[in-house]
């Protein structure tokens, strides 16, 4: 068996939206970055799979036309953080939630509007056509069309296979990380306080053979565990794989039975994943019906 071995400052296992900001956001800052999936190319994941939107801002015009934009901008992060904290039963980290309240719109500002050039749908006027989704008091969610999904990762992808501090490895699905307490050869590194990870073991799935990455920081954004449940609309590449390779490394994992999922979905025989009904479709007033034909969502959010 031939293992590979090689060294990188940052690793970064998965290309969704997560793995590719990432990505850019480290090589922008002079990181040496190596960027690993285990599909053939970097669309292959669940980012690509979203349809609805993603957060911004609230149309100014809801917002009081009068107020300065710094205001408006500030209200709107206000509103958004209370609706979070609503649909989250007052469960949310309340630090965390201010933070991706009040910096997020701006984090789509400069990566995806300005950088990737994302083309999201605007008005006749020029302004951003803003749609509503579950758990929203007022429409600012961006979208294109009914694949935003995959406009946003073509956007991203495009820049980091532009990205000259960026290395692409397709077809590795990580085994688990490397840490010093659990892979080290001298059991020095078992009595320091602090457990270190140092890289992952990764599988080519061209040549079958298992390699070793070295790396000085490690990312895992390898999605969500959607396909360990019967029916999903992830892809199938959603195990869970990150949390468990999280958990064996000790990492300290929490809230996991906070599972997002979609009530409205394509039912498939013939498929393991069941095609995803946008939920922005709620939000511009769809109703759930039962096969009766009656709506019953007020019994379970009055």
């Amino acid at each position: 068996m031939n293992v590979s071995r090689r060294h990188v400052p940052v690793l970064i296992i998965g290309s969704g939206i997560a793995g590719c900001t990432a990505a850019l956001t480290l090589a922008d800052a002079g990181h040496e970055v190596l960027l690993i999936n285990a599909g053939s190319q970097l669309l292959d994941g669940n980012s690509e799979l979203a349809q609805g939107g993603i957060i911004y801002r609230a149309d100014p015009a809801r917002n009081g036309g009068a107020e300065t934009a710094g205001a408006r901008n500030n209200d709107d992060a206000v509103a958004l953080e209370k609706d979070i904290l609503v649909a989250g039963h007052n469960y949310n980290y309340r630090k965390a939630v201010r933070f991706l309240c009040r910096q997020g719109p701006s984090c789509v500002d400069d990566m995806l509007i300005k950088r990737a050039g994302v083309p999201f749908d605007r008005n006749e006027d020029g302004s951003f056509n803003l749609t509503r989704e579950g758990g929203h008091s007022t429409p600012r969610i961006l979208h294109c069309r009914d694949y935003s999904g995959r406009a946003i990762m073509e956007g991203l992808t495009a820049q980091i296979m532009a990205h000259p501090r960026i290395t692409r490895l397709h077809h590795r699905a990580a085994i688990d990380l490397l840490t010093s307490r659990h892979h080290a050869k001298t059991s020095q590194y078992r009595y320091e306080i602090n457990n270190r990870c140092m890289g992952a073991y990764v599988l080519n799935e061209e040549s079958g053979e298992p390699e070793t990455i070295l790396a000085d920081w490690t990312v895992l954004a390898t999605g969500g565990v959607g396909q360990v449940f019967l029916h999903s609309t992830n892809a199938p590449g959603c195990v869970g794989t990150g949390v468990s390779m999280a958990f064996r490394a000790g990492v300290d994992l929490a809230n996991l039975e906070f599972m997002q999922f979609h009530p409205t979905a394509l039912y498939e025989e013939r498929s393991n994943r069941r095609s995803l009904i946008t939920e922005a479709m709620r939000g511009e007033g769809a109703r759930l019906l039962s096969h009766k034909g009656q709506p019953f969502m007020q019994g379970y959010d009055p």
